[in-house]
């Protein structure tokens, strides 16, 4: 969601000379084993699907984003992020119960510092390592892929997974790549590493798409899912405002569960489209879902967003989890996202915790018995917000 990622900035000389030999590397060799595909000319995925890790399945996962200050998209390239600062998110969230995080991209300014203070401090934390791609831009592409296999590399015990691409398929990206060009970029990556490799993207990507480069050539589907948002760009995929439900104590609750029933639509969807294409055994997570706790704008969202809601809805989304984990389901979910980054605008508000640090709802729910620093604001369902019809004046 929303997470144009600026170009990497200076490298430290050490990954300098690691990432610049990866380039070489990277534009030279081609996936070994496997069959090859006759629209891209790369391997299917070579010597079979890697599978995930019991870490990356067994443990809650997040989606993380540093940002604190900047107000603006542009003003990132020059926001000053701390290793204290990190570490203060990073311990935030394991005491939360997450034991692994998303990253977006690979750079030095967030993702390097990531994986350092993790290992510097001994946390006991996964990184789920994501390289953008800035769409057909083949320059800042490779540089991407080349720093984010040197730092898969560098840290092979705490980057458990590697995603190339960020909704960077599906119809609507800004940013948007050929599936014929990803796939390229997705093999040659995963010849370079040891870990299991996918691109993230929309259910919708994952649902219709026809053509097979990308599927052949990952580990895992991530798969991305938001019912909140679809009430305004699919205002009839589910029935949100539930006025069935005429007892308004009840609407609230309603809404969230049918919120989940089109989440889970969403991924029964991705997995038969796969199924269909003979990739069954090919698994699948969800790569971020959430719900906005605070709408800073955004008219669309008047009788959605709220910090009550969005418990609501990470505790059905948990129990969804624990089912994935246990059979059928996704293998993980990753949440969206822990902190709110005002730079977002209109699209701030979908953090656990608020740019202050301090917990919602939904945190605080995570693990009730912490000495949380907490929002204000009464966590009882009854607060919970629900669509009501505009009462119109009776005419005079």
């Amino acid at each position: 969601m929303n997470a144009v990622i600026f170009g990497s900035i200076r490298r430290t000389v050490t990954v300098i000379k690691v990432a610049t030999a990866a380039v070489v590397v990277l534009a030279l060799t081609a996936c070994g084993g496997g069959g090859t595909t006759p629209v891209t000319n790369v391997t299917t995925t070579a010597g079979g699907l890697r599978p995930l890790s019991v870490d990356f399945i067994s443990r809650k996962a997040v989606n993380y984003s540093p940002f604190r200050t900047s107000l603006k998209n542009e003003d990132r390239v020059n926001e000053v992020i701390t290793d204290a600062q990190v570490l203060q998110d990073l311990t935030l969230l394991q005491t939360a119960g997450f034991g692994m995080v998303r990253v977006f991209n690979s750079d030095e300014k967030v993702a390097q510092r990531v994986l350092r203070v993790i290992q510097d401090n001994g946390l006991d934390l996964k990184v789920y390592l994501g390289m953008w791609m800035a769409g057909n831009s083949d320059f800042d592409n490779k540089k991407e892929m080349a720093f984010g296999v040197a730092l898969a590399n560098s840290f092979p015990n705490i980057v458990a997974a590697v995603s190339v691409g960020n909704e960077s398929l599906v119809s609507w990206s800004d940013h948007k790549i050929q599936p014929s060009e990803l796939a390229q970029n997705i093999a040659t990556v995963r010849s370079q590493i040891k870990q299991p490799v996918t691109t993230d993207d929309n259910w919708l990507f994952y649902a219709k798409e026809s053509d097979r480069a990308v599927f052949d050539v990952i580990d895992f589907a991530a798969v991305h899912t938001y019912s909140m948002v679809d009430t305004h760009f699919l205002p009839d995929k589910w029935d949100w405002k539930q006025l069935s439900v005429t007892n308004l104590q009840q609407r609230a609750a309603a809404m969230m569960d049918a919120a989940m029933a089109s989440t889970k639509a969403d991924y029964q969807a991705a997995r038969s489209s796969l199924d269909s294409k003979g990739f069954s055994a090919m698994p699948i997570v969800i790569g971020e879902t959430g719900w906005m706790a605070v709408n800073p704008s955004n008219k669309w969202y008047t009788f959605l967003a709220h910090p009550v809601n969005q418990k609501m809805y990470l505790d059905r989304l948990m129990a969804w989890a624990a089912e994935g984990k246990a059979g059928a389901g996704p293998k993980n979910v990753f949440y969206f996202e822990a902190f709110d980054e005002p730079w977002k605008g209109d699209d701030n508000g979908w953090g656990l915790f608020n740019v202050a640090r301090e917990a919602r709802c939904s945190a605080q729910s995570l693990k009730p018995s912490a000495t949380w620093l907490k929002e204000a604001g009464s966590c009882n369902q009854a607060n919970a917000i629900f669509f009501q019809p505009p009462q119109l004046n009776s005419a005079v």
